[in-house]
């Protein structure tokens, strides 16, 4: 997790969850973390939705390889 201060009473982070964290536990420390900081924005990675109240999901489809041909 990257935590940013961002000015009096707000903050951003940046969570990439890898594949072995359990949704359960990623949802409940995200949930604490926007109950304690109310002006805290997050950004978090995941291949499936964390269920946490405010949170909007934006899929983002797989990168594609580069042709061969034309590198």
């Amino acid at each position: 997790m990257i935590l940013v201060e961002t000015g009096p009473g707000g903050g951003a982070a940046v969570f990439g969850a890898p594949r072995a964290l359990v949704r359960a536990e990623a949802a409940a420390d995200v949930a604490g973390l926007l109950a304690s900081c109310p002006n805290l924005d997050l950004l978090v990675t995941s291949r499936e939705p964390l269920h946490v109240t405010g949170e909007q999901e934006y899929p983002v489809p797989p990168l594609r390889l580069p042709d061969p041909a034309h590198l």
